[in-house]
């Protein structure tokens, strides 16, 4: 998959830019950006990322379902000008429809990141709040009294990659013009008392490796094919030495391309297992959210693993198994 954009920092997945190019770029409030407030107790915060150029849907096989390009937008570095407690997330989509989106993440930067941190700290940091794909779009709305604390001055950055499709695998005919904006709205509160951080695991044929971009892994050709954390265990597990809930969790894998599942264990227990529901459109699927909690007791290790059964005559190249959750704040 070639990454066309004019940056030439090469980032994961779902990653974020050199906090030293952003913010010499601009450190100040986008024009973009809407930072209202409502009331004394609850405020909202709207990040508009417009696309820089015109993109046209390609006519792509189920093999390809993707297409051979992939377009980067990133929003301008938006300082927060208080205090704020994220309590939920929202994204949509101006000029085109949400399924030529690929992913979109949202970042703090100057913090660390908790999977393969080296490759953030050379980078000048970046630390994810939210990440999802085109089929994990559900609202999230976080549960009281939880929330994730920002503090004034904090950089926020978005990013999205959009791989515009043409029917019948888009909304989109192929000679449509799109110039889309992602629009993402954050929710905040300042009545939560407890505080939670994100996390995101993923299988990769090459953890915590240049590129970052990459984090995907190959299922076989005509295979049922199980990636494991097994050799990948830098970015699709994580220790926890103190104990801690898991108040809610999503995943990410790719039906049309034969993903089954993506399975979370606990100490090698299953606690929880991802599948995708079909959708009104034929060619496209949802994956829903789990607001059921998940006791970790300290010294205890979180990992994931995804099923694929490849239909293909060909290798799937660019297999995703993903697990991104909300955990209470260490």
């Amino acid at each position: 998959m070639k990454k066309t954009t004019l940056l030439t920092i090469l980032l994961s997945f779902i990653a974020l830019i050199s906090a030293g190019l952003l913010l010499a770029m601009n450190t100040e409030t986008d024009v973009n950006v809407n930072q209202s407030t409502n009331g004394n107790s609850d405020s909202n915060l709207t990040i508009r990322v417009p696309a820089t150029h015109e993109m046209s849907p390609t006519i792509n096989s189920p093999e390809s379902p993707d297409g051979p390009d992939s377009h980067w937008f990133y929003s301008k570095p938006t300082v927060l000008e208080k205090d704020v407690t994220v309590t939920g997330f929202n994204i949509s989509m101006e000029g085109a429809d949400t399924s030529i989106l690929h992913h979109v993440s949202i970042g703090v930067l100057g913090r660390t990141a908790k999977i393969c941190p080296a490759h953030y700290i050379e980078d000048g940091g970046g630390h994810e709040i939210y990440s999802a794909s085109r089929i994990t779009l559900d609202p999230i709305e976080i549960p009281k009294p939880y929330g994730i604390p920002l503090s004034k001055g904090e950089v926020l950055i978005v990013e999205f990659m959009a791989h515009p499709q043409a029917h019948p695998h888009g909304a989109h005919a192929s000679n449509d013009t799109l110039e889309p904006t992602l629009v993402v709205e954050l929710a905040t509160s300042n009545d939560r008392i407890i505080p939670i951080n994100f996390m995101r695991l993923r299988l990769d044929d090459t953890p915590c490796a240049a590129p970052l971009m990459h984090q995907a892994f190959t299922v076989p050709t005509s295979t049922s094919y199980t990636k494991t954390a097994e050799n990948n265990e830098r970015s699709s597990s994580y220790h926890f030495t103190s104990s801690t809930t898991i108040i809610l969790g999503g995943a990410n894998f790719w039906p049309r391309k034969g993903g089954q599942d993506v399975s979370v264990l606990l100490n090698d227990e299953l606690v929880k297992r991802f599948i995708a529901e079909p959708t009104n459109n034929a060619s496209e699927w949802n994956i829903p959210l789990s607001f059921e909690p998940i006791n970790v007791p300290a010294s205890s290790t979180i990992k994931i693993q995804s099923t694929y059964n490849n239909p293909f005559d060909e290798p799937v190249q660019d297999a995703s198994g993903m697990y991104g959750f909300f955990y209470i704040q260490q």
